[in-house]
């Protein structure tokens, strides 16, 4: 009976000490340093959008550098411009080959070259931009703090003062009524589809807002509609994937049938994001982040992946430090980007696999990241980078990178 006893107690120990650990170290969140491209002081003290045409990103400065053109591949800058007031919109793309920004009430136009082709004046500051700028063809469609959504025709609106380009911009969407007296009138720009502007506009700050369809060959106003949680702006522009408008709202989520105006999904603020720099589209999921967020009781994750067929959520999570720019997600991950450090997640799970602390922004918020190729285009208010996507994942846990 002894000899058995001790048998039994001998088992136990080496099937204690001989099985697998419970707790895989491939599982663990590993300390990682990303693959740098390049980096370079961004000289802008502002915090607008990127965009990239043709290996070439541009970003808007502030007044001592307006506007900048660098090699996605190299860094190297490609041209900039310091002699006009500051732009303060993301870079748009013209049919014609025109590169333009919005600042106050005047269109800046580059050729290519970064040699300003015209600086267009739309008359009072009323007609100053108060939204992003959204390009269809050749004309450009923005909000004023005037007047409402307005759109101008860079080949057919424009004309020779005597003295200066000028331009009288064609009212859309009329400004309403400033509903509860504060000044300020809250804009979505539009995203354009098949001739068809879909925007949103709030008067009144803290209550839903509306959005709209306009046709934009009679001007007609095709529907509007108004939920119970969307605030109806925002500095990015809806999605349209698949024949549905994705909204990524300050005050939540929703899809909306943009054939009817009907509001098919609609979350209130614990799925609120994305106005800073809209979302990320990957395999038919939204990745987004909403800011600062991780100590609120009503909305406590800022990172969020959505089901676009479903509008529920796949995974949301909850980080420290301010997370204002989109996620960007590449080969089964997704890199997220904040004020202290870069995150790697598990695309399909939201599980953290790694963190590299020297990608990271500043006091202010990041602007949106834009992916170009295999890399993450990373801008804050004084450094951009550019990062190698080259970790990998076997989807159980494990994270390793490759050359």
């Amino acid at each position: 009976m002894l000899f058995k006893l001790m048998l039994l107690v001998l088992t136990t120990i080496c099937s204690l000490s001989c099985s697998p650990p419970t707790t895989d170290e491939s599982l663990k969140v590993q300390d990682v340093t990303a693959s740098v491209l390049w980096s370079r002081s961004s000289f802008s003290g502002s915090t607008w959008p990127l965009a990239e045409k043709d290996g070439t990103v541009y970003f808007a400065g502030n007044d001592e550098i307006t506007f900048r053109a660098i090699n996605a591949d190299t860094g190297v800058i490609e041209w900039e411009d310091n002699e006009l007031v500051g732009i303060a919109t993301a870079p748009v793309f013209f049919e014609n080959g025109r590169i333009g920004g919005l600042s106050g009430e005047n269109l800046v136009l580059y050729n290519l070259n970064g040699i300003v082709d015209k600086s267009v004046n739309f008359g009072d500051s009323r007609w100053q931009r108060n939204s992003q700028a959204v390009v269809d063809g050749n004309t450009v469609y923005f909000a004023t703090i005037g007047h409402g959504l307005c759109r101008v025709n860079i080949l057919t609106d424009l004309y020779w003062d005597g003295n200066q380009w000028r331009a009288d911009p064609e009212v859309l969407y009329p400004l309403p009524e400033d509903a509860d007296g504060d000044g300020r009138i809250h804009w979505l720009a539009p995203v354009i589809h098949q001739g068809i502007a879909y925007g949103g506009v709030n008067p009144e700050w803290g209550k839903p807002g509306t959005f709209y369809a306009i046709d934009l060959d009679t001007k007609e106003i095709l529907w509007q509609t108004k939920g119970q949680h969307l605030d109806a702006w925002g500095y990015w522009t809806p999605l349209y994937r698949n024949d549905r408008l994705i909204i990524l709202d300050p005050y939540g989520f929703g899809i909306i049938d943009p054939a009817t105006g009907e509001i098919l999904v609609e979350h209130g603020v614990y799925y609120a994001g994305g106005k800073d720099a809209g979302g990320f589209i990957y395999n038919n999921r939204a990745y987004y982040t909403s800011g600062t967020v991780a100590d609120n009781t009503d909305n406590p994750n800022n990172v969020k992946c959505v089901d676009l067929d479903t509008g529920e959520a796949v995974w949301m999570k909850s980080f420290e430090y301010s997370h204002g720019s989109n996620p960007v997600c590449h080969e089964g991950l997704t890199y997220v980007f904040s004020q202290d450090c870069m995150r790697i997640l598990d695309a399909e799970t939201g599980m953290l696999l790694g963190i590299d602390t020297s990608i990271h922004g500043d006091r202010w918020q990041l602007c949106n990241v834009l992916k170009y190729n295999d890399t993450a285009i990373v801008k804050h208010s004084t450094a951009i980078y550019a990062v190698k996507l080259n970790f990998r994942t076997d989807g159980k846990g494990k994270l390793w990178q490759e050359e």
